[in-house]
């Protein structure tokens, strides 16, 4: 199964950014999150530890801000188009704790991580696609995080799909 770990992102904020977005050659979001970590492909067997793994974790609620829209790989080559989320002190945090949590497990740690909710895949880029990304003013949003969660993701030609394997709660 293809695994990742990740806060959930779902507000309505995001959806108006992505409405400002062209539908020629994009493929948008539905699911708002941020990924802590990509597991990848784990095997069945493994899945069951990774969970024990994750439910050990103790941390603090908090919460993050977003800062900007954003693009991967380039600005000349755009595949993403993202809204990028501080790296705050509970988000830091938090993803270290997963990472040390699931190393011992023969996952390696992060080395770039970078936080931001995508909100949309690029299949091609026409003429009008850099300035709508330049015109989107993201003001900052505030989201909550109670919990993170272990998703499955199953690839489909309309996109992955996400099914919640596992909710860690965060400590009020």
């Amino acid at each position: 199964m293809r695994l990742f770990i990740a806060l959930d992102a779902a507000v309505t904020e995001c959806q108006r950014l992505q409405a400002l977005l062209p539908d020629k050659g994009l493929t948008k979001t539905k699911e708002y999150h941020v990924t802590l970590k990509f597991l990848g492909e784990v095997t069945p067997e493994k899945i069951s530890d990774v969970k024990a793994a994750l439910g050990q974790i103790q941390h603090k609620a908090f919460t993050v801000m977003t800062t900007h829209v954003g693009v991967f790989p380039s600005g000349k080559n755009i595949r993403v188009i993202w809204l990028g989320v501080e790296h705050s002190d509970g988000l830091t945090a938090l993803q270290k704790a997963i990472d040390n949590a699931l190393h011992p497990l023969g996952f390696p740690h992060e080395k770039n991580f970078h936080a931001h909710i995508t909100l949309a895949r690029v299949k091609f880029a026409d003429a009008n696609l850099h300035e709508k990304i330049r015109q989107l003013a993201a003001k900052k949003i505030e989201i909550p995080v109670k919990e993170f969660i272990l998703y499955k993701s199953t690839l489909t030609p309309l996109g992955p799909v996400h099914e919640a394997l596992l909710k860690v709660p965060l400590i009020d």
